[in-house]
This record gives C-alpha cells, structure tokens and sequence, in this order.
C-alpha cells in the first residue's frame, strides 16, 4: 500500500544562541494497508495509519477498530456521524454564507472576502470539553463521502515536538512546564475541573501529550498564579500551530479508515464546501490511562465494555 503522508514536511525551527537555527520533524509517516494486522503495528510505530475498510457505513468504524485492536480493546462508544452543525459532545460547526464549513474551538477566525480556507483551528484531543484521564486513547474516522472541495487532513506528532524541545536549549524551560506544571482542565460536566501536567507516562509507560486549549479552566481570581500556565500555554500552543501550518495535508476516501493515537497525535482539516459524511468511533485498550465513566482503571478491567457518551 502507498504512503499516503510522508514524513518530513512539519518543521518547527528556533534560532540558538550561537546562531545555528534548529529544526524539528513533527508530521506522522502515514500509510495505508488493508491488513487489520499491518494496520495495526503502524499504528503502535508512527501513532496513525489508514485502514482501506470493506464498507462505509456507520456500524464500519467500530468493525474497522474492532479489527485492527483486537484483544487489546476494553472500551468503546458507540459509532457518531459528524455532520456541518452543531451536534451535543462535538465543536462549533459554522456555515459561512459561501458556504463554507469549518470547525473550531473558537468561533473568532475571519475568513475574509477573497479566500475560502481558513487557519487551521481544530487541532486537538478529541473529546466534549474534556474528559480528564478518561479522554478517548484511539480515535477512528470513517470517510463515507468526500466534500465538493476542500477538507484536506493533517497529523502533528507530539513526540517529535517533544524531542525536538529536548534538544534545544532556548526551549528547555517549556518541556520541563509540560511535564510538571498543573494545568486546570474540564472533566466532565458533572465534576470540578483537575490540574494536570499536559505530558505525563501512564501507569504502563504510555507517554501522554494533551493539546486541548478548549479544555483549559483558568481561574480568573488568581491571575498571579495563573500567570506561568497562560504563559506555558501560549508557547506550546504557538508550538503546535506552527506545526500543524506546515504539515503535509492528506485526503481521506471514501471506504478508508484514518486511525490515530489520540495520546500521541494532533490532527485536523481544512475547511470544505459540499456535502461530507464521516463516521467517528472512540476506543480504549488495556494500556488506557482510565476507563471513561468508571472507577477502576482500565489495567484493572479484563472484560470488553461498551459504554455511550451518556452513561
């Protein structure tokens, strides 16, 4: 199967003291297979891969990851079609009078007069305003039918992005404040938000990078002790979209399924025109940071459970 991204195009570059400018690879090799087995160790080596799937219905995403995680699997939700409006659990979906779509997580980038694309703003872990640990660990997208024009893909690896702090020195202090600094995130609607760091390992190992800037719970009171996480936050930020500019875009076809580690990769598209179905599934393995809406860990669970967003 072809490479349908290849790595090499998202480069982040900072100026060193001595004059040397450094350059970080952030973008993910993606391939394609038809081979759940494949699928699967291109998942675990680059974070997502493209599974060419034998139908494209709603109840395919879920056989899709079924397949390719296999005895790994422990929880999944039930199958969601994204569609241009706004739906309970998904961002802002904005028609513009041209009719392009586009979605965000801030409804306050101008399109202008002249262009019909848009900044990418939809970069992120996937999720209804936070989930705390319980956010989905494996994301799976299900192209029914391609847009009119438009809607073009993209991956940033934050283990690229993490390397990359780690070898240059002008940003050492921010890798430090992803992997210490509590940052005040939404859980659940139902519960007060947590301050966690945004990098940390799960009980298994797992590294876990969190880019959810509407998640973010800022205490508005204390502005002094808020003041490092703003200032963190807007550099990892910066970070990411720089990242996110630059990445190599791909388009998804109708009967392939694009699978993401939703703890080690950003993704997002482009805005679109024309009429677009898409099927999500969320999914957690044994390796998960936790159970969505349960109390014991997923390492502590051996049977497969199916939940919904409103258990």
């Amino acid at each position: 199967m072809p490479v349908r991204a290849p790595s090499g195009g998202a480069l982040v570059s900072t100026t060193l003291d001595d004059g040397d400018v450094m350059v970080a690879q952030a973008d993910v090799h993606l391939e394609a297979t038809d081979d759940p087995d494949e699928a699967r160790a291109l998942l675990d080596r680059h974070g997502a891969c493209i599974l060419v799937w034998t139908s494209s219905n709603k109840q395919a995403v879920i056989d899709a990851g079924e397949a390719v995680l296999g005895d790994r699997l422990r929880v999944r939700f039930p199958p969601m079609t994204l569609r241009p409006h706004r739906e309970p659990g998904q961002p802002t979906r904005i028609v513009r009078p041209e009719g392009v779509i586009w979605e965000a997580t801030e409804a306050t980038t101008d399109m202008g007069d002249e262009t019909t694309r848009v900044r990418p703003n939809s970069i992120g872990i996937e999720g209804w305003g936070g989930h705390g640990d319980t956010y989905p660990e494996v994301l799976a997208y299900l192209c029914q039918q391609e847009p009119t024009t438009g809607g073009s893909s993209f991956l940033v690896d934050s283990y690229g992005l993490l390397a990359w702090l780690a070898a240059a020195p002008v940003r050492s202090g921010l890798l430090d404040e992803l992997w210490s600094l509590p940052v005040p995130q939404r859980t659940h609607p139902r519960f007060s938000p947590r301050s966690t760091a945004l990098a940390r390992r799960s009980r298994e190992g797992r590294v876990c990078v969190v880019y959810s800037p509407a998640s973010v719970v800022l205490d508005k009171a204390d502005e002094e002790e808020m003041g490092a996480v703003t200032k963190m936050l807007a550099c990892w930020h910066e970070v990411v979209e720089e990242s996110a500019a630059c990445a190599p875009r791909f388009e998804l076809r109708p009967g392939e399924v694009l699978l993401i580690d939703n703890y080690r990769v950003y993704h997002g598209r482009e805005a679109y025109t024309g009429e677009r179905i898409v099927h999500r599934g969320w999914f957690w393995t044994e390796a998960a940071l936790a159970f969505p809406m349960l109390r014991q860990r997923a390492t502590e669970n051996s049977t497969p459970v199916q939940s919904s967003p409103t258990d």
